[in-house]
């Protein structure tokens, strides 16, 4: 997650200073129209972070996007006060498989919303169609041996709802810019809310309040072109139909890891970089292609392990231990694995960390990031040539994944 500071924008209470925090509880619960305003599970927070945990002069499209989001918060928030735009929202959401809803879609579905939000963003000069034109990101450090990975990455505007399958419509939503934060060594950011009395309140949450909260939490977000999205979704729904990984007495895992120096996406003092790994199993003759790892994460991945930048600075091979796979793969040329390593953000919509289709069976690598280039050990247009050569077992003891960003290795364990 990279830690935001805050320039020249207004953002209503979150002030710049020393640590101070306040936690409370509210008990309200009062319905308004078709609103419940109660606050499930979501601590209150008065938060004023340190103004070293911010800084990220380096990335120029970074801030760019960080300004464009809370433009785009600023325009939309007052329609959670809404009950019918919150569901909409949601059905949405709900529909895509990804819990991601395009500003595209609520032009569609909710016209003279779109075009209050346009109005609203008119007083600073500004548009979603403007805003939308904007959302480029340039990679950084792209490698020149790979003009690939040099690309310019287009995103489009977009809400995204990590709590989708249990939010409830009839409670208030919360809205959030995407302001990253840390609070008690968790990634948190900045969420907005309103009182039964129309005032704008403000707290911080985390990813563990995202997910078990039953208030609608809508995150502002730029997220890949919707027709990409959609290809996911249509993946991610067949695959939620598919069986566990049974556990086996052979299993595969890794043991060592490290990110290189210079590919460290965060940028926060004492932010560690959260390396993941996700991925598709696909069975000739079996469908449908199941997940590589049943988290209960929305994306399906596995945390290896969060690297400290000392380590990353100082190119330190890490020994972890972390299940690759567990499952009896015989014979091998039935059973293919794809996969990739990334830096995983909670907060973020899903990224494409490489597909393909095998066995006449369509299947992706995603995992929720901020950007397409925030991958560890494939380029993603080539994940699809690199299955684990799991029969490579019968001669060797390790299968090291050596590139310039990173190292991953698999070992057999009987």
């Amino acid at each position: 997650m990279k830690k935001l500071i805050y320039g020249g924008l207004f953002l209503t209470t979150l002030g710049i200073g020393f640590v101070a925090c306040k936690k409370k509880s509210i008990e309200q619960n009062q319905e308004t129209g078709n609103l419940i305003y109660k606050l499930d599970k979501i601590d209150l927070i008065d938060y004023k972070p340190q103004n070293e945990f911010y800084k990220n002069n380096s990335d120029d499209d970074e801030k760019k996007l960080d300004g464009l989001l809370v433009l785009l918060a600023e325009a939309t928030k007052v329609n959670i006060k809404d009950g019918n735009f919150s569901k909409k929202i949601l059905k949405i959401a709900e529909k895509s498989n990804t819990g991601t809803v395009y500003y595209s879609e609520i032009k569609t579905t909710m016209p003279n919303i779109y075009n209050e939000i346009n109005q609203r963003l008119a007083v600073s000069n500004t548009s979603i169609e403007d805003i939308t034109s904007k959302m480029t990101h340039s990679p950084i450090l792209p490698n020149p041996e790979f003009p690939e990975t040099g690309q310019l990455e287009i995103y489009e505007p977009a809400i995204y709802v990590p709590n989708v399958e249990i939010a409830d419509k009839h409670l208030q939503a919360l809205i959030s810019p995407n302001i990253e934060v840390q609070f008690n060594e968790e990634d948190c950011i900045v969420a907005w809310y309103y009182e039964q009395s129309g005032v704008q309140k403000e707290t911080i949450i985390s990813e563990k309040t995202s997910i078990e909260t039953t208030n609608p939490i809508f995150i502002l977000n730029h997220a890949i072109p919707k027709s990409k999205m959609d290809l996911i979704g249509d993946f991610y729904e067949k695959t939620k139909k598919g069986n566990g990984i049974p556990k086996t007495t052979t299993y595969f895992e890794s043991t060592k890891i490290q990110i290189k120096n210079g590919y460290r996406y965060e940028s926060g003092l004492g932010i560690k970089s959260e390396y993941c790994i996700g991925g598709a199993i696909v069975r000739l003759n079996e469908p449908p292609v199941n997940f590589l790892h049943l988290t209960g994460n929305n994306d399906q991945s596995l945390k290896i392990k969060e690297v400290k930048k000392s380590d990353i600075e100082s190119s330190t091979l890490l020994n972890v231990t972390s299940n690759h796979i567990e499952q009896n793969l015989t014979p091998y040329s039935n059973n293919k694995v794809y996969w990739n390593t990334f830096e995983r953000d909670w907060n973020r919509p899903l990224q494409d960390f490489g597909n393909g289709t095998t066995y006449t069976q369509p299947w992706y690598v995603a995992g929720n990031a901020r950007y397409a280039n925030d991958w560890y050990t494939w380029i993603p247009n080539t994940v699809n040539i690199h299955a684990t050569p799991f029969e490579w077992f019968g001669w060797v003891n390790e299968i090291p994944y050596d590139n310039w960003k990173s190292f991953y290795n698999i070992v057999k364990v009987n």
